[in-house]
């Protein structure tokens, strides 16, 4: 499916929120200040990532957490971490199960039907799909939380853990 999407030639580097693959650090801070003066942003968990207040999308409020990949100072992933504003072990409506489908309907309407499950040892079951250069999986990671990374697999690997 990778092979096949990038012989395309065809590029989506829509991220969220008007970021972009292949966006410059300066720009992403310039969209970032912009949402935090609009009361739609703040720092993220340890001052590490940026907050976004998702207050529609989901059927709940919920935290989107990401700090982009730079290689030669443009975006080449985003990793993000989706949760439940209020999440509480006992809360069962707003289990991790919950989430992952509730994010899944998100990024079909942001992304596009057309994600498949693959069974992964060490993640579970991760839903990926390519368009083109862009690749978008996502996973259960935490008991509250929903990984996901928004990757330019027309670039060459990067070398962070995930």
């Amino acid at each position: 499916m990778l092979d096949r999407e990038l012989a395309n030639g065809i590029r989506h580097d829509s991220i969220f929120l008007g970021l972009t693959l292949g966006m410059d650090r300066k720009t992403f801070f310039a969209i970032c200040w912009e949402l935090n003066k609009k009361s739609q942003m703040t720092q993220g968990s340890n001052n590490l990532s940026a907050r976004y207040f998702l207050n529609d999308g989901l059927k709940v409020p919920a935290y989107l957490d990401f700090y982009p990949n730079f290689v030669n100072d443009s975006i080449v992933e985003m990793p993000a971490i989706f949760s439940y504003r209020d999440w509480a072990p006992w809360n069962k409506s707003l289990a991790p199960d919950s989430l992952l489908i509730d994010v899944k309907n998100l990024l079909e309407q942001w992304y596009g039907k057309g994600f498949i499950e693959v069974k992964n040892k060490t993640k579970g079951n991760v839903w990926v799909k390519v368009d083109g250069n862009r690749r978008v999986r996502f996973f259960k990671s935490e008991p509250k939380e929903v990984k996901i990374f928004i990757t330019d697999m027309s670039k060459p690997p990067i070398t962070i853990q995930q």
